[in-house]
């Protein structure tokens, strides 16, 4: 029963931690476009939240059982770890997903694209889209709807003013194909040249929202804290806490009891 309640209490507090963390990254500035660094700090805040959730829920099992003991920090490491790749292969989460998303670039839950060479999108790619959108939901927020947008990334805007924009170099066409996962090119001539749009399927919540900060803005600004959203309350898989530190505990307190009892023997 007293392990039940410190279960319980894991499961109730971990998605707490986990939403707080997302509206700190949200304040900070911190989103799920940064290249290279968004699924260490994703990770980062995967971890601290299993870290700090594992703790509260072996103390309060503690508190139930009426006992008195420090939390084993040994076990406490490892069932972090262990929570931290269960996230990533059962859950199938990527840890970039539990950060906030940038309107102008991929979102947390962007797993699956439509590259397309014009703007122009034939229906074949919009209903495409739809079978998308119905199995990972809006890019952005991550909520599922009845009807996806067919959100074109860069924003068609930007994608044209890219087109023109003579202030380019080989550094920051090269950043930009990263922020926009585009393919880097092999020649100093191709990088600069932007001709694909990526499609993912967005909420109209969020295309709104999108549409809103584009026209007022033009490239060079684009990057902006403004564009930078929460995802819909509501449940995530990234949610979903594993009762590890307990697990480990039974597990090493057998193993203990075994070998003590052989030595006895």
């Amino acid at each position: 029963m007293d392990v039940t309640a410190g279960i319980v209490s894991g499961c109730l507090t971990y998605p707490i931690i986990v939403r707080s963390l997302h509206l700190l990254s949200q304040s900070l500035w911190i989103h799920s476009g940064i290249p290279v660094v968004s699924p260490a700090l994703g990770l980062l805040s995967v971890s601290t939240s299993n870290c700090l959730a594992s703790s509260i829920a072996a103390k309060f099992r503690d508190y139930v059982s009426n006992e008195s003991k420090p939390v084993d920090t040994q076990i406490l490491a490892y069932s972090t770890i262990t929570n931290c790749i269960l996230t990533r292969t059962a859950l199938k989460q990527n840890f970039r997903s539990v950060l906030p998303s940038n309107l102008v670039l991929p979102g947390s839950f962007a797993k699956q694209r439509v590259t397309i060479k014009s703007p122009k999108v034939s229906r074949g790619k919009k209903v495409f889209i739809q079978v998308i959108g119905k199995k990972y939901g809006c890019h952005h927020c991550g909520i599922k709807v009845s009807q996806y947008v067919a959100d074109h990334i860069p924003p068609t805007k930007f994608f044209k003013e890219l087109q023109n924009y003579k202030g380019l170099n080989l550094k920051t066409s090269r950043f930009l194909r990263l922020m926009f996962q585009l393919p880097l090119q092999p020649t100093p001539q191709a990088l600069k040249d932007f001709h694909i749009q990526n499609l993912y399927p967005q909420c109209q919540r969020c295309s709104n929202r999108q549409g809103g900060f584009v026209s007022n803005r033009n490239f060079p600004h684009m990057f902006r804290k403004q564009a930078i959203v929460r995802h819909q309350f509501g449940f995530h898989l990234y949610f979903v806490f594993f009762p590890s530190y307990f697990a480990l505990e039974y597990l090493l307190i057998n193993i203990k009891q075994s070998l003590d009892y052989y030595r006895e023997m």
